[in-house]
């Protein structure tokens, strides 16, 4: 098999995978958010145990799926050691830097777990209040 090939189907196999993850991160999310919606007015507790178990999932998919995004990295530096003729990172290099920290595999964990974050507080304060 030549490097190119080989380089071709790790990058194939961790493009996959992201794409996996970030599936069950956003279909886990989904599910909390839909129990978030049935306890809300039931039981505060309740609110603050599912909000504080989405903030956890959102932080340990964020670390996840950092790990793919290095995972490339080490495959795109292994193949540009090896000489390898075959295009790296292509759309990377066409976007401001800053375009970098809007990519869905950064922000989407962050976002959700801000929200869960911030749920945890609402749902705390109005605990608090009745």
């Amino acid at each position: 098999m030549s490097d190119d090939k080989y380089y071709k189907e790790l990058i194939d196999t961790e493009n996959e995978n992201l794409n996996a993850r970030l599936g069950w991160l956003l279909t886990s999310q989904s599910f909390l958010f839909a129990s978030l919606a049935f306890a809300w007015n039931k039981e505060s507790t309740l609110a603050i145990i599912i909000s504080a178990v989405g903030c956890v999932i959102s932080c340990s998919f964020g670390i996840y799926l950092k790990c793919s995004i290095m995972a490339f990295e080490k495959i795109e530096n292994a193949a540009k050691e090896d000489g390898c003729s075959m295009p790296m990172g292509l759309g990377k290099k066409d976007i401001p830097a800053w375009w970098h920290y809007l990519m869905p595999w950064k922000v989407v964990p962050i976002v959700f777990a801000l929200a869960w974050f911030l749920l945890i507080i609402y749902s705390a304060l109005k605990l608090l209040k009745a």
